[in-house]
């Protein structure tokens, strides 16, 4: 991950948050906004919102695009932000599944 000049794998970005953040940073990334992550997890969204809030503590990030990009760097090589899929619709983008570190 580029972010603050720090770089992480995806397996050192899951050990550094619990399960839990890493599910919703995995989530959050993804689009997914705090009262359909809560509905999903079957938290309310006020716990989303702290988790949110704890998960940018412990990377010393300030916002969702942030976090976003150190998801995305630790999933995709290159800084290949995203790819085009056939099957989507017409100038569709959809993130490829994270690459797990050997």
């Amino acid at each position: 991950m580029r972010s603050h000049g720090i770089s992480f794998t995806l397996e050192q970005l899951k050990m550094r948050l619990t399960r839990r953040q890493f599910e919703v940073t995995e989530l959050v990334s993804n689009g997914w906004e705090n009262a359909q992550i809560a509905a999903h997890l079957g938290i309310s969204p006020k716990t989303v919102a702290t988790l949110i809030s704890r998960i940018y503590l412990r990377l010393n990030l300030t916002n969702r695009v942030q976090l976003c990009r150190w998801y995305l760097a630790a999933c995709i090589p290159n800084d290949a932000y995203a790819v085009e899929i056939a099957d989507a619709p017409a100038g569709a983008w959809v993130l490829p599944m994270p690459r797990e570190t050997a």
